[in-house]
């Protein structure tokens, strides 16, 4: 991204960064209310609370909003009446225990985006925030994917001043040279700085920057899965864990919710499909018309009983090569053409250098075919069984090694066979997806 001037670029980064705290703390202030009132707090504890998180952790640099306009702001939120929601019972703790753990994460939270000084390269403890991807995509559709008013609460900065760019003495967000919109430059900016920890965080000596030396990553993780649940991303179950019995307990029922939620939405998409138990299956054929030209295989990859039917009529047809060095070959023919079948030792070594040979050049023909990697050994076997009756079968006629050396492969994928490979490959993508930790 380029801009008009240094100034300009610096300026924008201070603007994203205070959009992105200001879209934070209407999150934060509105999920601390709904904390207190399942505490059941009093009007004057709700009172206390606003005037000492506001004294205690906003920074002083703070400019789109003054601290007593802040702490009115939060007094008038939280002592607004309001028909009481029941906190919803996430079936592993005890609704006290998630009460009073997310009264202490709002607070975390709200220090967390409150305490930032203005830095455009200073984080000090929203890094977490700004370099997930996340957390950047709730609050682009906050701004810009769900009401003009939310849209009008984007941050404009000047030097030190910010202020919203609907307010009257406001700025306009500084846009880059070229730039299409406001949103493309929210993105641009997260992608230029952010994505890969380009722009990376310089140390201060300001109050926020203390605590986030004494404070552990682990912390300020835990404090971001908090705001990605009350934002609408994830679950927030890892936040209340205090022992090992406690994350096996969450980590178990994690995976029984992924299983019964993969169980039941594969079981509702196969209600109007035609389904077979039958697994995916190979037979290869060696055409003999091509007996003259170069050795031709005919793999028929089969879904069903009924695929097998119609041969290879209606597949998809892909074309690979099998290439054998003629030095091995001639070498394998001629010492399996002097070997005794009665010679049971000899024999069985030859079966296992030819396999060998055979694992280290089939990987090269047959990597790109769609069901080789998660039917490898199923295709090893089948070329092995033939290739080995195919060249013991040569006799002491005159053979040409550079023809026997090289095949044609043909795959033949039958339609049913092709969606049951692409399920299986989007379950594994899931899956794997699934195994990351967060």
């Amino acid at each position: 991204m380029r801009y008009v001037s240094e100034n300009d670029r610096i300026n924008a980064l201070k603007s994203f960064i205070s959009s992105y705290r200001y879209f934070a703390l209407m999150n934060i202030i509105d999920d601390l209310k709904f904390s207190l009132d399942q505490l059941e707090a009093q009007d004057q504890q709700k009172t206390n609370l606003a005037n000492n998180i506001v004294n205690n952790f906003c920074s002083n640099n703070m400019t789109f909003i003054s601290k007593y306009q802040l702490k009115s702001f939060i007094n008038t939120r939280f002592l607004k009446k309001s028909k009481k929601n029941n906190l919803e019972n996430n079936g592993l703790f005890s609704n006290s225990v998630v009460r009073e753990i997310n009264l202490k994460r709002g607070i975390r939270n709200f220090r967390n985006f409150c305490s930032w000084s203005g830095g455009y390269d200073s984080f000090e403890l929203l890094s977490e925030y700004l370099y997930s991807s996340l957390f950047i995509q709730r609050g682009i559709d906050y701004f810009f994917h769900q009401s003009k008013q939310n849209s009008e609460s984007i941050i404009g900065c000047e030097n030190n001043i910010c202020r919203k760019v609907s307010d009257e003495l406001g700025f306009n967000f500084p846009l880059a040279i070229a730039s299409v919109s406001v949103e493309s430059d929210f993105k641009n900016i997260y992608c230029e700085y952010f994505f890969e920890e380009k722009l990376s965080s310089k140390t201060t000596r300001g109050t926020a920057s203390q605590w986030r030396m004494k404070e552990s990553s682990e912390e300020l993780v835990r404090d971001m899965f908090y705001f990605l649940k009350i934002s609408g991303v994830g679950d927030n179950n890892f936040n209340y864990v205090t022992n090992k019995i406690d994350l096996d307990y969450v980590v178990e029922s994690s995976a029984e919710k992924f299983f019964n939620t993969w169980s039941d939405s594969q079981l509702s998409s196969s209600e109007t499909n035609l389904t077979y138990e039958e697994d995916i299956s190979l037979s290869l054929v060696y055409d003999e018309s091509q007996n003259n030209k170069k050795p031709t295989l005919s793999v028929n990859i089969d879904g069903g009983e009924l695929d097998r039917v119609y041969k290879n009529n209606g597949k998809i047809g892909i074309t690979a090569k099998l290439k054998f060095s003629e030095k091995f070959l001639s070498w394998w023919l001629r010492t399996m053409y002097e070997t005794l079948p009665t010679n049971k030792t000899k024999v069985n070594h030859l079966k296992k250098v030819l396999k060998i040979e055979l694992d280290e050049r089939l990987p090269r023909s047959l990597a790109k075919v769609p069901l080789y990697s998660i039917r490898k050994r199923k295709f090893h076997d089948l070329f092995f069984k033939f290739l080995y009756a195919h060249f013991s079968n040569q006799g002491e006629n005159r053979i040409d090694v550079k023809k026997l050396a090289n095949f044609d492969v043909r795959l033949y994928f039958a339609p049913s066979a092709l969606k049951k490979i692409y399920n299986i490959k989007k379950f594994q993508a899931l899956t794997e997806e699934k195994k990351k930790p967060y």
